[in-house]
Order: C-alpha cells, then structure tokens, then sequence
C-alpha cells in the first residue's frame, strides 16, 4: 500500500513524509506533489532517505525505475 502523509507546520510550510511508493504509483505521487508546489506558490525541498535498494537505481519521468550501470 502507498502512503503519503501530509503536516502543515506551524510556519506554513508543508511537510510530506513518503516512505515507500510503488512504480506504477510514483509518476502519479510526482504529478500530487507538483500541484501541491503550483498552490502553494513555494518551491519543494526533497530529502531523499537512503535505502538499500536504491543504490544502483534511479527514477525517470513517467515513473520507470532504471538500473545505473
């Protein structure tokens, strides 16, 4: 299951915590978070968290998960 959770703090700024996304959910979870950043007027901020699995991967536009070489 994919999960997003969403805290407004108390600065306005909102804060997302997304611990896993399956692929064929991610184009959608990145469409999701560049609306956010449209009506919010703000920029977003990423921090990636590490993960073994993603070591040797990366995620292009349409959510495809690609193996680095």
């Amino acid at each position: 299951m994919d999960i997003i959770k969403f805290k407004i703090l108390e600065d306005g700024t909102i804060s997302t915590n997304i611990e896993e996304i399956s692929q064929i959910n991610h184009y959608s979870a990145d469409e999701l978070m560049s609306l956010i950043e449209d009506m919010a007027g703000g920029k977003i901020e990423v921090k990636k968290k590490e993960h073994a699995f993603w070591q040797n991967k990366t995620v292009v536009k349409g959510g495809k998960i690609t193996i680095n070489k």
